[in-house]
């Protein structure tokens, strides 16, 4: 599928065009769970749950023939019968229910097995090959963790839940359509001088009757799947938008913009609350479409067999019977036009779930931008580069240049020049140009940003990322944190926190530069990286560097003129020109001239 078509699902769903995919991909979904190494003890679940919906049919049979037998005994006085037919009644009822709730146990088991492994098979996907980062960089669709924590849930649940009633709802329909071909009779049917006798025809009626509603539930409720995958979307955008103004809450107080941020959120809800209003208005609709029937129902079989019961060709208990056997054949059929929300959730739910997947899939444009690794090269070779932006729109041209294990880079120029954009394609997240980069293999790399990610969990698991937390002891933590500045923090070592929200960005700038002394990499790229820190603060963290890694290379991106100091090596850009051919140079400046 292409971005342009996975944009559309996302935001105005699979049509026509779109339904022969949805429908493959939608069997990947089931089979990709049912023939992995789960598949044997949830089969064993589903065979459980199946044969328990079979039994429960088979107990309903029952409890249908003892109401025949109850009212029976009742119309003909014969009341001593009456306490035995209650001791079977409770004996039918307490296997039925303990059945039923040792399905509903297995039900939720098999739920729980299901979005396990789709949660992880998904969360793989989603950040393997840098997946994660394409979707959010092009723009791909939204709300990719809402797909994986929310719409996950609602698929399995949906999927269980509506599969085990398309599988008992057939068979209960069929079991009990065989009750009322053999207790319904015949009906003659006089129009004129034509007489016209129908066999079985309370059979026929309730297939009329239940069809009917069907079709008609179908024609109201039918706009309920557009309208509930744009209610997860909208859901989604508020939930982030809130969660943005907590993660910024101290910059929105610095500029007094919580009045702007509430225009937004009462914005954002109005979106959900106008399409709330229309699923309100299309599942009323649906509701007329089932509550008035299902009203009727209740007596419609009384009104059909009463001319037999009037006749005496029918008992009580005969009428109890058919009553019965009607009212479980069309709440059995009512399923399909009582299911249609559900239902119509499930396909959003799925084509949501769908558009994750191919997102996850898509690769990024070819382009001409080629980073190679060669395991005997010891420099990193820039070759004459021209960067562009996702639709090939060229943003900066670069020099070509080297610079040999060791050395220390400094990449200069004004905004826009491309600095940024060069440390991006060297770290391979930007293949959008024309060029070649080479690099070392088999070396270890850090790029470090102007604002770095800092999970939530203790400071040592912050300060190991990505890395694991038992490479943090006591007693390098203690020195690293004493080194760039952050001892206060050290009695907080392991205590859990939202360490992003509560460092500054100056901290936060410090914790970047103690991950690098703790990680030691060979190769070492910084972007902005001191932006928030003092002239003497900045000196000292590339003193550290410089102090505690002598040998790892260092390519930075910097506006200060006084961390050249720290330099050997320069590389200057410009914005780009198309007219311009050459708007970067390279020089190897001696520090005293700069």
């Amino acid at each position: 599928m292409t971005q342009e078509a996975l944009h559309d699902l996302s935001y105005a769903e699979v049509e026509g065009s779109q339904r022969a995919h949805f429908r493959t991909s939608t069997w990947w979904l089931f089979k990709s769970y049912w023939t992995s190494r789960e598949a044997p003890v949830s089969a064993l679940l589903a065979a459980f749950i199946v044969g328990s919906g079979f039994v429960g049919v088979y107990f309903s049979l029952r409890v249908n023939q003892w109401t025949g037998k109850f009212y029976d005994a009742i119309g003909s006085g014969r009341f001593g019968t009456i306490p035995a037919l209650l001791t079977l009644f409770l004996g039918l009822i307490m296997v039925a229910a303990t059945l039923a709730i040792s399905a509903s146990v297995a039900a939720d088991v098999l739920k729980l097995r299901w979005r396990t492994w789709l949660t992880t098979t998904l969360i793989d996907q989603w950040t393997r090959s840098g997946a994660y980062f394409r979707i959010e960089r092009d723009k791909l669709l939204d709300n990719a963790d809402q797909r994986i924590s929310e719409d996950v849930k609602l698929f399995v649940d949906y999927t269980v839940t509506i599969t085990s009633h398309l599988i008992h709802v057939p068979v209960s329909a069929v079991t009990f359509s065989i009750v009322l071909w053999e207790l319904s009779g015949n009906y003659l049917l006089e129009l004129g001088h034509l007489a016209i006798t129908i066999p079985a025809y309370m059979l026929f009626a309730v297939y009329l009757y239940s069809g009917s509603t069907l079709l008609l539930t179908h024609l109201l409720g039918r706009s309920l799947i557009p309208v509930n995958i744009r209610q997860q979307k909208v859901e989604a955008d508020f939930r982030a938008l809130m969660v943005q103004i907590r993660e910024g809450a101290e910059q929105i107080a610095f500029y007094d913009g919580a009045s702007v941020e509430a225009s937004r959120l009462r914005s954002t809800f109005a979106s959900i609350r106008a399409n709330t209003w229309r699923i309100i208005r299309v599942t009323a609709q649906v509701m007329f479409g089932v509550q008035v029937p299902g009203q009727i129902s209740s007596i419609l079989p009384v009104l059909l067999v009463l001319p037999q019961l009037m006749a005496g060709t029918m008992t009580l208990g005969g009428m109890m019977r058919v009553s019965a056997a009607f009212g479980s054949v069309s709440s059995t059929l009512a399923y399909f036009p009582q299911a249609y929300q559900s239902f119509a959730a499930w396909r959003a739910v799925v084509r949501r779930l769908l558009a994750l997947l191919d997102a996850n899939e898509i690769k990024s444009p070819t382009f001409e931008l080629t980073v190679l690794q060669r395991p005997q090269q010891t420099t990193i070779e820039v070759g004459a580069l021209t960067l562009t932006d996702p639709h090939g729109n060229p943003l900066s041209r670069i020099p070509a240049f080297s610079v040999k294990h060791g050395a220390r880079c400094l990449i200069r120029g004004r905004s826009g020049s491309g600095k940024s954009t060069l440390l991006r394609a060297l770290a391979g997240i930007w293949p959008f140009g024309i060029g070649s980069i080479t690099v070392p293999a088999r070396t270890s790399m850090m790029f470090v940003p102007q604002k770095s990610y800092v999970p939530v969990g203790s400071l040592r698991q912050a300060l190991a990322y990505p890395g694991a937390e038992t490479d943090v002891s006591d007693a390098l933590a203690q020195d690293i944190l004493a080194a760039v500045g952050l001892a206060q923090f050290l009695p907080l070592l392991d205590q859990p926190d939202r360490w992003g929200g509560r460092l500054s960005g100056g901290e936060q700038q410090r914790l970047a530069f103690a991950r690098i002394l703790i990680a030691r990499p060979d190769h070492i790229f910084i972007d902005e990286a001191t932006s928030a820190l003092d002239d003497e603060s900045e000196q000292r963290m590339y003193s550290l560097l410089l102090e505690r890694l002598p040998h790892s290379t260092l390519i930075s991106v910097a506006h200060r003129k006084e961390v050249a100091a720290f330099h050997d090596q320069f590389v200057d850009l410009t914005p780009d020109v198309v007219a311009t051919s050459a708007p970067g140079a390279v020089s190897n400046q001696p520090k005293s001239k700069e």
